[in-house]
């Protein structure tokens, strides 16, 4: 689609045969041949822009009305861009200055978390102890607690520990998957299973605060972890 990125296609927005449609940051942009906009509605044979009375390639319009290309006039829901695009259309259409703050947020949204999403070079088990050495932790081994609402018995004490994880914040190069250092707990349930669960998902008998958690931020690689306190998670 022209113009379109990952998350560009605004959700609910109305499909039309032969245009392309993208939620731009600053208006709704659509694409398609004179016929095809024109039979969508978005807008008529007045606005075509190389049609009979038309400027040759594009046209500005404001409350439907052409305006000169040099007048200053908002960009919000009632103007209107139409530029010839080879044998199309490249429309846009504006939105209101609240639309326009939600798609910005959504977009750098996005951004972050792609960001975020991208695995950076193993640091190694001795720079990861470093960055979570200041992690407080309340449990001890033979501690009872919840994980969830089921009870269980801390079995092996809060430590750091290298897993494989498909959304880990490393990338292992030697075995080609990615990984993550988590601190954590062993706990055993009732029936005298095992597992393995990071500090934030246990909480204590009285439903107290537990830990103090490490939080990554988009830049973190190693040391320079930010601190928050976590409250109890419920699975």
């Amino acid at each position: 689609m022209y113009g379109k990125r990952k998350g560009a296609v605004m959700k609910g927005a109305r499909a039309f045969p032969g245009v392309e449609y993208a939620a731009g940051i600053s208006g709704d942009i659509y694409l398609g041949k004179p016929e095809a906009l024109i039979a969508a509605g978005l807008l008529t044979a007045e606005h075509i822009p190389g049609w009979p009375g038309m400027p040759p390639t594009s046209a500005t319009f404001f409350d439907g009305a052409r305006v000169d290309r040099r007048q200053r006039v908002p960009h919000d829901e009632r103007w209107m861009h139409a530029l010839r695009y080879g044998n199309n259309i490249r429309l846009t259409k504006g939105i209101s200055a609240e639309e326009k703050r939600r798609r910005e947020e959504a977009l750098r949204a996005e951004i972050e978390e792609e960001d975020r999403n991208q695995p950076k070079t193993d640091i190694g088990m001795d720079a990861a102890l470093k960055a979570f050495n200041d992690a407080s932790t309340l449990f001890k081994v033979g501690d009872k607690v919840r994980v969830g609402d089921k009870p269980a018995v801390v079995t092996g004490e809060y430590q750091l520990r290298r897993v494989r994880s498909s959304d880990g914040e490393f990338f292992d190069a030697a075995k080609g998957y990615r990984v993550d250092y988590r601190p954590g707990y062993t706990v055993q349930y009732r029936n005298g299973e095992e597992f393995f669960f990071a500090a934030g998902y246990l909480s204590d008998e009285d439903d107290a605060p537990t830990h103090l958690r490490l939080v990554a931020g988009r830049s973190t690689q190693a040391a320079r972890p930010m601190m928050e306190f976590r409250e109890r998670e419920r699975m």
